[in-house]
């Protein structure tokens, strides 16, 4: 190996840190399916919608979605739903676990993407961009179907 002046440990520490970003999950170590976005509800005073995936991790790490964008929104909040003594809340979540060889699932009465300020109401039948953002594999970019919500 070749040493050059005042370099030191450096080829060491730059196979350490290759070692390190080999183990750090990517996008494609991520698959989205069963994407689904709920089609606005006609006369609705509030432009809000919302969306339900499940993010399978084949890689041997876990990973955290952080976030999400769409240009059909304002903005994108990660919710946590639960049920206490009968009674359905969300609130905001910092993100959600994606284990090493698991899933998360985002599902109607449970976790959830929440659409906040629409820019257009959404109709059932097309579909929108999605980014969701991890916190170790990058941004993955998905397209959701718009589909008829219960009611509509």
């Amino acid at each position: 190996m070749r040493h050059w002046p005042g370099a030191g440990p450096a080829p060491i520490a730059l196979v350490l840190a290759s070692t390190v970003l080999a183990a750090t999950p990517s996008a494609a170590s991520l698959t989205v399916t069963g994407s689904s976005a709920l089609a606005s509800i006609p006369g609705s005073p509030m432009p809000m919608s919302v969306i339900y995936l499940t993010v399978r991790n084949a890689g041997a790490q876990a990973d955290r979605l952080v976030g999400a964008s769409t240009p059909a929104a304002r903005q994108v909040e990660l919710h946590r739903g639960e049920v206490r003594a009968g009674v359905a809340t969300m609130r905001s979540s910092g993100g959600f676990d994606v284990p090493a060889g698991g899933q998360l699932r985002l599902a109607s009465g449970g976790d959830h993407l929440m659409l906040m300020g629409l820019t257009q109401p959404l109709q059932a039948g097309t579909t929108l961009p999605l980014v969701l953002h991890f916190q170790q594999a990058g941004d993955v970019k998905v397209v959701v179907p718009v589909v008829a919500a219960s009611g509509n």
